[in-house]
């Protein structure tokens, strides 16, 4: 049982790790939600569409909508430097009404890699090249 335990706390850590990318702009997919929260199908004429957000790492209460489309994948840019997290949730439509999921983000265990875009400006171009 030891043995286990050990095991478990040497994996965790493996487990929660979390894939930072540099880059200012990403395409990020999902996939289709087909069923409601109980199990049940979409019902015919509802549609499902996706809203996308973006949030600083460490402060999704900030998130705001990047978007929504009806697409499995978006592409989000990031206004500022730092590490940023991407969400996305379903919204269904029925006659006028809309409903939300949950937000599944980019950084947490469910989501089968998680990971964090961080974005930090190059310096400029050194100028006047010339020989010595």
């Amino acid at each position: 049982m030891k043995k286990i335990g050990l095991l478990l706390l040497i994996c965790l850590p493996l487990l929660l790790a979390q894939t930072v990318v540099y880059t200012n702009a990403a395409v990020v997919a999902w996939d289709a939600v087909t069923k409601l929260a109980d199990g049940s199908p979409v019902p015919t004429g509802d549609a499902i569409s996706y809203e996308v957000l973006r949030a600083p790492a460490g402060n999704k209460a900030s998130a705001v909508v990047v978007g929504e489309t009806p697409q499995l994948q978006f592409a989000v840019t990031f206004p500022s430097e730092g590490d940023w997290v991407v969400g996305v949730r379903a919204v269904r439509t029925t006659g006028t009404e809309r409903l939300m999921s949950d937000i599944n983000w980019s950084d947490v265990g469910g989501t089968p890699n998680p990971f964090v875009l961080r974005y930090y400006r190059g310096p400029a171009v050194p100028g006047n090249l010339r020989l010595q």
